[in-house]
């Protein structure tokens, strides 16, 4: 009785030129694919770093400029001493006075998912005021591409106690 202990290696050279063609393509598309996965990781994440900061700096045309408001735009907030959906109307007459406290933020923990023109990220976020007071939340936004940039359209924060 004879034991193969090791599967023969298949010969690149030996396939028909349309495997090799087939094969290689499928190696060159899924290189693409990867690369454009980590490209739109990136800029996802850097949107979300960037409304962060425009919020807490109370820089409203920074923070308007991440967003792209649609007729389904929401935002869900929720946390011990609040509960709320924010609306394009309340969107559209927010005020510098009614945004960030000076706190410092540091998101962390990214999780993406990216299919076509449309993406999703969850996110923990550590908020600490002026005061050293920490307030802790999980965060989903909810991204479209326009015009080849990704934009957020809708989101939820939920702050809790650790």
């Amino acid at each position: 009785m004879s034991y193969v202990l090791f599967a023969p290696i298949p010969n690149f050279y030996t396939h028909s030129p349309m495997k090799n063609l087939l094969l290689l393509s499928w190696l060159m598309l899924s290189i693409a694919t990867l690369h454009a996965q980590s490209t739109d990781e990136a800029a996802i994440k850097q949107l979300i770093e960037a409304e962060t900061r425009a919020w807490h700096a109370k820089d409203l045309a920074a923070f308007k400029s991440c967003w792209h408001i649609q007729p389904y735009f929401t935002v869900f907030s929720s946390g011990p001493d609040r509960h709320m959906s924010v609306t394009p109307e309340m969107f559209y007459s927010l005020t510098p006075e009614g945004m960030g406290n000076g706190s410092v933020c540091t998101n962390s923990n990214y999780r993406i998912s990216v299919k076509g023109d449309m993406a999703w990220s969850a996110h923990d976020q550590v908020n600490t005021s002026p005061q050293g007071e920490k307030r802790y939340s999980h965060e989903i936004r909810i991204l479209e591409k326009v015009n080849g940039t990704w934009k957020l359209v809708g989101g939820s924060i939920h702050e809790y106690k650790p």
